[in-house]
C-alpha cells in the first residue's frame, strides 16, 4: 500500500527523471527502489527492506556531503528533499521540497570540487553535415563559450574540456551521434529535444542577456553552438534555480589559438600524465606556482589552448617581463593574491545566493587587498608593457561593496545565519536591540538563580534551558524537602526534579522573544546582503579573471627567476631555434643540473625543416623532441621558456605521436592506432604546424616499418613542408638527409667502452648506426645467458646486413636477409633452393636465369 510519504518521494523522483533522490526522515537521508539497489554499494551502506519489500538504504543526514561527493565522482546527479517544516508544529504530514539539486556540471561548492581544475558543463548537438554545436560553462567562472566545428575538430574541443557533465538530445540519434563522438561516458545527460531547438534556445538567450539578437555578442543566430547554449541554459536554470546574473557569453575562437588534439595533449602529457590522467608528471604540475586556485585553473586553459595570436602573445610575454624584473613588488602582490581565496568560486555562489556568511566574509577581505594589488600591478608596468596596465585598469576595487561588507559583517562570522554571530554590532539598530534584550535576559538568569539558592538553601540549585521544556529550576533529589511552595514540577529525571515559577515563565516569553528577534533580523540583512553581491556580480566576475590573469603573470614571472628561463623571440618565419634548450618537467623534478640542455636549429638558413634523430634507447631521443614541442606550448601560452634564448615563428597546430597502445574499446592494435594518429597528421598539419614523430613503424614487420617511415617523412618533406622532428632506431632513414635538401640527421651521442656504454644524452649532428639494445637490456636485469645469446645473434645479423649489396641509387638495404636470420631454425625458400642444387649440372643459362629469380625474390 502506498503511504502519503511514499507518494511525496514518488512526486519528487517524478519531478526529477534521471536523478537519485535523497529523502529526509528524522535524522536520515533514505533511498527507495532502484535509486538503494544502485546507490547502496556505491556508497558502502546496507541495503535493507521496507516492509518486507521496498529496497531502501539510507545514512545519517551529517554526512550527506561526504556521500555527496561519492556519487558525483560515480557520475549520478542528485535531488535533495528536505523536510521543510518543523516535524513538532506539522499538522498531519512533515511538507518535504527538493531543495538542492546537485549534478557534476553545476556545482560551485569548494568541499565538492578540485579547486586547481575548471568543473565544466558541455552541451552538443549535431548542425548541419558534418558540423556540430558545442557551448560550455564553469559555473564557478561564469563565462559561456559557444561555437561551431567539424567532427574531429568537435572531439578535440570536448576532450580538451574534460567535461564534467555533457547534455546532448535525448532523441536516439542524438545520443547516437554523442556516443559515435565521444564514447559511452558516465558524464553523458540526456535532455528533451525541444531543449536544443532554435526557438526555445533563442527565447532562452535572448531573455537572458536582455536583447533581441546574439549578433552583439559575435554570432549569427543561425549558428548550432546557439542551440547548444540555449540547451546548456535551460539545464542551469532548472538545476540551480536561481538567476544567474554572473552568466556572460562570446564565441571561442579557435583560429586564435594552437590547436592541440586529444592525442597530443595526451602524449605531451600537458595537463595529465600518461600513467592514471593525474596531476603528478605533468607540464602544469611542472610550472604551476599560481598562489591562488583560479590562477591554477587559467593556467591550465592556456596550456591546453595556447595563444596563436602574435600581440596576445607578446603582451603576455611583457607582462611577465615586467614582473620578472619588479622583484619586490612581485614578491608583495603575490603575498596578497595568495590571501584572497578563490573569488570566482565564492561570487558564484554569491550570484545564485548559495553564498554562506564566511563566503561574504572571505569576499570582504579580498576586496579589502584590491588596491593594494591593483597599485602593485600599475607600479610593476614597465613603459613598454601596456598588457600589465590594462591589465590593472581591469582591476576593480568595487568600492562601494567593499564599504558595505566591511561594516555589515563580523569579523569571524558564524557558519549558520540566526544564532546573532553574523552582523557586526552597530550595523543595525533593530538587531542591536533584541541582543541588548538578549545580553540582559543572561544577567537576570544569573541574578535569579543566585536568590533562589539564597531564598531555598540550596547550594546546588541550577537554572537551565532546552529546547523541549524551555527553561526550568533542577533540584537534586536529596533537596526536595527544601524546594518552595510555589515550584511547579516540570520534569522527572533520575537523581533530579525539575520545577517552573511564574517570574521563570514570564522571562521565558521574553527571552525566546529576543532569540526569535535576533533570528528573524539576522536573516534579513544577511539576505539583502547576499542579494546586494548577487547584484555586482558581474563586475565581481571580471575582477576575478583580471586576478586569475594577473596572477598566473606574476606565476610565469616567478617560475623564470627560479629556474633562469629566457623570453622567447617570435619571428615571421616558420622556424624554430633553440639554444641549450631543457625539458620543463625534467628541469625541475630532477636535481638541479641533471638535465643536458641541448640546441636544436629547425627551419631557416641551412636548419633543414626535418630532422631525423637516431641513437640508443634511453639516449634522451624523446625527451629531445618532447622538449622542443613542450618549450612552443610555454611559448604560446605567454611563458617564458628553460633555455638561454628560443627563436620561433607561431605554430597554427602541434601533433605528437609518441608511442600508442591497443584501443580495445576500437577493436584497433597498437599499430592500428599508431597508423590513425599518422593519418590524423598527414591530413590535417600545414606548413606552420609542428610536428614529432617518435619511432613510427615500429608496431609491424621491419620492411614494412621502413618503407612506411620512410613514405611519411618523405610526405612531411616534400607535401606538407612544416617542421618536424622524426626519432627512429630506422637507421636506414638517415639515407634521406644525403637525398632531400630540407632534411638533416643528429643522433643521441653515446661514450662507448669494450663491454659498456655511457648515455650522455647530448644531441649533436650526425647517424647513429647502432641501438644499444642489449646495453639497455643488460641494465634492466635480463640474464646473462640470453644477452650472451643476443651478442652472438647481432654480430651475425650485422655481418650479413654488411654483405647485402645496397640497392642502386642508394636506397633501403634491403631487410629481409636481417629478418630471415632471427629465424635460423625456419627455412628460407631461396636457401632451401641452393642446397638442393648441384652446380655441375647446370647449364650457363640456367643458373643465370636461377640468379636473376632470386635476386628479384630478395628484392635486389
Amino acid at each position: 500500500m502506498t503511504t502519503p510519504m511514499m507518494r511525496q518521494y514518488r512526486e519528487a523522483k517524478e519531478r526529477h527523471p534521471g536523478m537519485v533522490v535523497l529523502f529526509r526522515m528524522g535524522d536520515f537521508y533514505e533511498l527507495f527502489d532502484d535509486d538503494a539497489r544502485e546507490i547502496a554499494p556505491i556508497l558502502n551502506i546496507t541495503l535493507t527492506t521496507r516492509d518486507g519489500a521496498m529496497p531502501m538504504a539510507g545514512f545519517p543526514h551529517h554526512a550527506l556531503e561526504t556521500h555527496l561527493r561519492k556519487l558525483l565522482v560515480s557520475g549520478k546527479r542528485v535531488a535533495v528533499c528536505d523536510q521543510v517544516e518543523d516535524a513538532a508544529q506539522a499538522k498531519g504530514l512533515v511538507r518535504r521540497e527538493v531543495t538542492r539539486v546537485v549534478t557534476p556540471g553545476t556545482l560551485t561548492e569548494d568541499d565538492l570540487l578540485d579547486p586547481r581544475r575548471p568543473s565544466h558543463l558541455v552541451a552538443i548537438t549535431k548542425g548541419p553535415k558534418d558540423a556540430f554545436g558545442v557551448a560550455w560553462v564553469d559555473l564557478g567562472r561564469g563565462r559561456v563559450f559557444a561555437a561551431d566545428a567539424a567532427r574531429e575538430a568537435a572531439r578535440d574541443l570536448v576532450g580538451g574540456l574534460e567535461p564534467a557533465e555533457l547534455l546532448h538530445p535525448d532523441s536516439r540519434s542524438g545520443r547516437m551521434e554523442a556516443l559515435a563522438l565521444l564514447g559511452d561516458q558516465p558524464w553523458l545527460t540526456p535532455r528533451p529535444d525541444w531543449h536544443f531547438e532554435d526557438a526555445e534556445s533563442a527565447k532562452l538567450l535572448q531573455g537572458q542577456f536582455g536583447v533581441s539578437t546574439m549578433a552583439g555578442y559575435g554570432f549569427d543566430d543561425r549558428q548550432p553552438c546557439l542551440r547548444a547554449a540555449g540547451a546548456l541554459l535551460a539545464y542551469l536554470k532548472e538545476t540551480v534555480r536561481t538567476g544567474l546574473p554572473h552568466l556572460d557569453i562570446r564565441p571561442h575562437l579557435g583560429e586564435n589559438s594552437l590547436r592541440l588534439d586529444e592525442t597530443t595533449r595526451r602524449n605531451l602529457e600537458i595537463a595529465g600524465n600518461q600513467r592514471d590522467n593525474g596531476r603528478e608528471g605533468s607540464l602544469l604540475a611542472a610550472v604551476d606556482r599560481a598562489r591562488t586556485a583560479m590562477g591554477s585553473r587559467l593556467l591550465r586553459e592556456w596550456l591546453l589552448e595556447p595563444a596563436a595570436d602574435a600581440a596576445l602573445i607578446g603582451g603576455r610575454h611583457d607582462s611577465v617581463g615586467s614582473l620578472l624584473q619588479a622583484d619586490a613588488l612581485r614578491g608583495a602582490l603575490r603575498e596578497q593574491l595568495g590571501a584572497i581565496g578563490d573569488l570566482q568560486r565564492v561570487v558564484a555562489r554569491a550570484a545564485t545566493l548559495r553564498a554562506s556568511p564566511r563566503d561574504l566574509a572571505q569576499l570582504s577581505r579580498a576586496l579589502a587587498k584590491v588596491p593594494v594589488m591593483r597599485e602593485a600591478a600599475f607600479q610593476a608596468a614597465s613603459p613598454r608593457s601596456a598588457h600589465l596596465r590594462a591589465l590593472a585598469e581591469r582591476i576593480d576595487p568595487c568600492a562601494e561593496l567593499a564599504d558595505l561588507l566591511a561594516r555589515a559583517l563580523a569579523d569571524e562570522p558564524s557558519l549558520v545565519v540566526g544564532e546573532g554571530h553574523v552582523i557586526r554590532e552597530g550595523f543595525d539598530a533593530s538587531l542591536d536591540e533584541w541582543r541588548h534584550a538578549r545580553q540582559k535576559g543572561a544577567s537576570w538568569l544569573a541574578e535569579y538563580q543566585a536568590a533562589q539558592i539564597a531564598r531555598s538553601g540550596i547550594n546546588s540549585l541550577k537554572v537551565g534551558f532546552n529546547q523541549v521544556f524551555g527553561y526550568y529550576i533542577e533540584v537534586t533529589q536529596a533537596n526536595i524537602s527544601r524546594v518552595p511552595a510555589d515550584y511547579q514540577r516540570k520534569q522527572t529525571l533520575k537523581n533530579a526534579e525539575r520545577f517552573i515559577t511564574p517570574e521563570l515563565l514570564a522571562f521565558q516569553e521574553k527571552a525566546l522573544g529576543a532569540d526569535e528577534g535576533i533570528a528573524k533580523r539576522e536573516l534579513e540583512l544577511f539576505t539583502a546582503l547576499r542579494e546586494a553581491v548577487s547584484r555586482e556580480s558581474a563586475r565581481l566576475r571580471s575582477l576575478g579573471d583580471a586576478l586569475a590573469e594577473l596572477d598566473t603573470l606574476a606565476s610565469f614571472a616567478e617560475l623564470a627567476r627560479d629556474r633562469g628561463h629566457c623570453r622567447p623571440e617570435i619571428v615571421p618565419e616558420p622556424i624554430l631555434e633553440i639554444e641549450q634548450g631543457r625539458h620543463p618537467v625534467l628541469d625541475v623534478t630532477l636535481p638541479t643540473g641533471t638535465v643536458v640542455p641541448n640546441d636544436l636549429a629547425l627551419g631557416g638558413n641551412g636548419g633543414g625543416t626535418l630532422h631525423l634523430v637516431t641513437g640508443p634507447n634511453m639516449g634522451g631521443k624523446s625527451v629531445f623532441i618532447r622538449q622542443a614541442a613542450l618549450l612552443v606550448v610555454m611559448a604560446q601560452a605567454g611563458a617564458f621558456v628553460p633555455a638561454r634564448a628560443m627563436r620561433f615563428g607561431l605554430a597554427d597546430r602541434l601533433f605528437a605521436r609518441v608511442g600508442a597502445g591497443d584501443n580495445l574499446a576500437r577493436a584497433q592494435s597498437t599499430f592500428m592506432v599508431e597508423m590513425v594518429e599518422t593519418a590524423t597528421i598527414l591530413n590535417n598539419a600545414t606548413g606552420n604546424s609542428l610536428v614529432i614523430l617518435d619511432e613510427i613503424g615500429r608496431g609491424t614487420s621491419t620492411y614494412d616499418g621502413v618503407s612506411l617511415a620512410w613514405a611519411i617523412a618523405e610526405d612531411l618533406h616534400d607535401r606538407i613542408r612544416c617542421r618536424c622532428l622524426f626519432a627512429t632506431h630506422y637507421h636506414e632513414l638517415a639515407q634521406l638527409a644525403e637525398r632531400l635538401s630540407g632534411v638533416r640527421a643528429c643522433r643521441a651521442e653515446v661514450l662507448e667502452t669494450d663491454r659498456d656504454i655511457t648515455l650522455l644524452h647530448r644531441v649533436v649532428p650526425g647517424t647513429s648506426d647502432r641501438s644499444y639494445g642489449i646495453h639497455v637490456a643488460a641494465r634492466a636485469g635480463v640474464p646473462s645467458g640470453v644477452l650472451e645469446r643476443a651478442r652472438a645473434l647481432l654480430a651475425e645479423l650485422e655481418a650479413r646486413h654488411a654483405r647485402a649489396p645496397a640497392a642502386e641509387g642508394g636506397t633501403i638495404r634491403n631487410p629481409r636477409l636481417v629478418q630471415s636470420s632471427l629465424f635460423a631454425g625456419s627455412d628460407d625458400p631461396v636457401l632451401a633452393e641452393i642446397a638442393g642444387i648441384d652446380p655441375r649440372s647446370l647449364t650457363g643459362e640456367a643458373a643465370i636465369a636461377l640468379l636473376e629469380r632470386w635476386k628479384r625474390e630478395l628484392g635486389g
